[in-house]
């Protein structure tokens, strides 16, 4: 069985055409007792003075490893300040308000000093959301 959008509406019909994509990072939602899905662009970066394009952006974006269902990069951070935020805008940005490696929405810049850095974001529990900053 396969599905596929007829009217490019969202609803799904056995056998339907093709959905048309363009390439990025999306987040798909298929309700199949329903026959419908979403795709939202779904995209998480770096933002600060530590990074590149400083606090306006675009950020440096994280990759999505689907086998640790985790975000990663290996960037290069000046001496500063970053925030994670979601699609380059700030409506959903995270900090770290404790400096405990815990992810708080809103929360407070994260500090950094000058070097390469692994980056790790973890957004699979949301009541438990965790970063880590491993210093190349």
């Amino acid at each position: 069985v396969n599905y596929g959008d007829n009217g490019a509406d969202g609803s799904l019909e056995a056998g339907g055409s093709d959905i048309d994509a363009v390439a990025g990072t999306y987040k798909i939602i298929f309700n199949e007792n329903a026959l419908t899905y979403t795709v939202t662009a779904y995209t998480i970066g770096l933002v600060g003075d530590a990074t590149v394009n400083g606090w306006n952006g675009p950020d440096m974006p994280l990759s999505y490893d689907p086998f640790t269902d985790t975000w990663r990069a290996q960037v290069k951070l000046n001496a500063g300040k970053i925030k994670f935020r979601q699609n380059n805008d700030w409506a959903v940005n995270y900090g770290d308000t404790g400096l405990d490696g815990k992810l708080d929405a809103g929360g407070d810049d994260i500090p950094v000093t000058a070097g390469t850095y692994r980056i790790t974001m973890d957004l699979s529990d949301p009541n438990n959301m965790t970063y880590t900053l491993t210093k190349k």
